[in-house]
């Protein structure tokens, strides 16, 4: 197995790491687990850039915007977006 954790540590990791180790029971596996999905399942996620993080966030709000529009009204009046 290959793994290529490009930028070493993404804030947060801990907690998915932990998860991981908490339903899989063993380190060796939980790691592997979390090298895949960094890896495979969701490599733009973890990157500096974040370019997975913020492209879903686009999609997210495109989303909000046409089936949940007084919702984005409300996070708007009170200064909340979805902008990274």
């Amino acid at each position: 197995m290959y793994c290529s954790l490009r930028d070493s540590y993404t804030q947060g990791l801990n907690f998915i790491g932990l998860m991981l180790f908490r339903v899989l029971k063993e380190e060796n596996i939980a790691f592997w687990a979390l090298a895949g999905l960094c890896n495979d399942l969701a490599p733009l996620y973890f990157v500096r850039s974040m370019a997975g993080v913020r492209a879903d966030m686009h999609v997210l709000q495109r989303l909000l915007d046409a089936q949940l529009p007084r919702l984005v009204q409300h996070f708007t009046a009170v200064g909340y977006t979805l902008d990274m």
